[in-house]
């Protein structure tokens, strides 16, 4: 068996590879007819699409761009013997037209992408071939968004540039580098000889590691990752289904958020080229699998609010919802420039994204492990029922895992940045994490509901006494919403009088008024209320619990209450910080 040190070698030694692939294949040869200087430059297919072998020798002709992103044909007719040699050089004969569209002019005029300027391509080959006798067009040269010294033509740099649909099928597309189609472009626009190149297809350095072993690796681990959650989704829904013969109810609508989430992750995932509509497809998708996962969030949250108060909790609270809506903005700009691509929807994509996504995932996550730790803490030392204390652990445990997965995610967002774009070791790192963040949220909703389903966390007011966990009085109960149930409305109540305190029997009592050596009266306004029973000290304060009763002296004290969420009674130990608004009797020893 290969060791865990001998895997991670093989692992670094392919990143490595990656690292250093053979960029110096130079397949462009430029030859200035006028001087006879020959240059020799690189250029790539575009990653994804894989053209099929060609040596094309042609002319080199720079397509003007007009302010409204339309490209059009030059002024200059073909004439053989100006574009002819003068020196003397042998040059293969020209066959071929190459035309060159350089990415400033398009920065310049509000052409964020190729694919607008592409509206035009075929008219503009027509007039060239047909009314100014240039040779047939073979090739278009786009100008990449990185530097001959990068891996210019990551997909993820020419984010959203689908030219398939305007590309003549008998026309093949490269591209070549930012600063070289500068210089092509100055050397060619309005140049009395045209220059000639001689181009030879290379697939470049983005599609050779799509076809290498490390490639293959990354697609294999997006399908380990994301299918058996799938496929567990799919059947936990179809259940549900089953049972309740309805998709009206929570948790099936959490689990169709799910498997949305899951299938856009796997159909249409981070690190691949796409077309705009597959990339709105993703971000949809995305859009509502975290919105099902702030549901279950926020329910969880709900049960650390109500049997504590953590410190900062304003913050969490915050964080929560602030995440909730930067991921909105966050598919919202994808899905605008999917289908509106303008310079001003490409700075608000990349800010949002990259910028203030991140930081905000990344304190929610640390809040939610700070939070989840003093939770633990206090199951530990309060809740006495050792199923519910089991259920209230694996669910804090499985809020656990999304630190992870929001860690994981905070950094492949910063990492689709146009800096990294050209770091060939990058595109798998962000597609595993990104598909392994996906199996992680997606996994740990799943658990979550399953939690609830085989511990149920309110007790339930149809089922019998017998089988409720509610009437459970041995230990320390704490009820909360179960996502199974609906939500239920607080019903008005008929005023009961007051409940009169044996004072003499609570002892030293505080928040409770006197009415006379023997009883007391809880006051109806919020406020803590706390007995001393012998040496032990109960705190009870207003939220939670209803109504609350101690039992007599004899015997270890606890609290017996009723909860606001059903009237099932509750079992508490002394010193549970519980909140609630309640009245307090103790009977006298017989």
């Amino acid at each position: 068996m290969v060791s865990k040190r001998y895997t991670w070698s093989l692992w670094l030694i392919a990143l490595l590879l990656l690292v250093c692939l053979d960029i110096s294949h130079a397949r462009l040869y430029l030859t200035n007819v006028t001087t006879g200087e020959k240059a020799v430059y690189r250029s790539i297919d575009y990653e994804g699409d894989i053209s099929d072998p060609y040596v094309i020798t042609g002319v080199l002709v720079a397509i003007p761009l007009d302010a409204d992103c339309c490209i059009h044909a030059p002024a200059m007719a073909w004439n053989e013997t100006l574009h002819a040699p003068t020196n003397g050089t042998h040059i293969s004969p020209v066959d071929s037209t190459v035309l060159i569209l350089t990415r400033w002019q398009a920065d310049g005029r509000e052409c964020p992408t190729y694919a607008t300027a592409m509206r035009d391509i075929t008219d503009t080959i027509e007039t060239l071939e047909i009314d100014l006798d240039y040779p047939p067009v073979s090739l278009l040269l786009f100008t990449a968004k990185g530097d001959s010294l990068e891996n210019f033509g990551s997909a993820n740099d020419e984010f959203y540039a689908s030219y398939a649909s305007d590309k003549p099928d008998y026309v093949n597309v490269a591209y070549v580098a930012r600063d070289i189609g500068t210089l092509l472009h100055a050397q060619t626009l309005g140049a009395a000889r045209l220059p000639l190149a001689r181009v030879v297809q290379d697939m470049g350095v983005w599609n050779r590691f799509r076809e290498s072993s490390t490639g293959v690796v990354m697609s294999v681990l997006l399908y380990v990752f994301v299918v058996p959650v799938l496929a567990f989704a799919v059947y936990y829904m179809a259940r549900l289904v089953y049972i309740k013969r309805s998709l009206r109810d929570r948790r099936i609508i959490i689990l169709i958020a799910a498997v949305l989430f899951l299938v856009g992750g796997l159909i249409v995932p981070m690190g691949y080229s796409q077309r705009p509509h597959e990339i709105f497809i993703r971000y949809v998708c995305w859009f509502f699998g975290y919105v099902a996962y702030t549901w279950v969030l926020v329910s969880w949250a709900r049960i650390i609010r109500k049997t504590q108060k953590p410190r900062f909790w304003w913050m969490f609270t915050f964080l929560v919802y602030l995440g909730l809506l930067m991921m909105t903005a966050h598919c919202v700009s994808n899905c605008v420039y999917a289908v509106y691509v303008t310079n001003t929807t490409a700075s608000a994509k990349s800010i949002i994204g990259t910028m203030v996504l991140p930081p905000v995932l990344a304190l929610k996550a640390f809040f939610m492990a700070i939070y989840g730790t003093l939770f633990l803490r206090y199951i530990r030392r309060w809740v006495g029922v050792d199923n519910l204390r089991k259920a209230f652990r694996k669910l804090t445990y499985l809020t656990f895992t999304t630190f992870v997965a929001f860690i994981i995610f905070a950094v492949c967002a910063t990492m689709t940045n146009s800096y990294f774009n050209s770091i060939v070791w990058v595109v798998p790192f962000r597609s595993i994490c990104c598909s392994l963040m996906t199996a992680i949220l997606a996994a740990t909703t799943l658990a979550i509901l399953h939690v609830h389903e085989k511990q149920p966390l309110a007790a339930n007011p149809r089922s019998s006494p017998s089988t409720d966990v509610g009437t459970n009085l041995s230990g320390t109960m704490v009820a909360t919403a179960s996502f199974s149930q609906p939500k239920k409305v607080a019903q008005k109540r008929t005023l009961s009088p007051p409940a009169l305190h044996p004072a003499s029997s609570l002892g030293n009592t505080k928040g409770c008024e006197p009415l006379n050596q023997t009883q007391c009266l809880i006051p109806e306004t919020p406020g803590p209320v706390s007995t001393s029973v012998g040496e032990e000290t109960l705190t009870l304060e207003h939220s939670l619990i209803t109504s609350a009763s101690l039992p007599a002296m004899s015997g270890s004290p606890q609290i017996t209450a009723s909860t606001q969420l059903n009237d099932n009674p509750v079992s508490l130990r002394p010193h549970a910080p519980t909140a609630g608004r309640f009245t307090l009797t103790r009977p006298t020893t017989p």
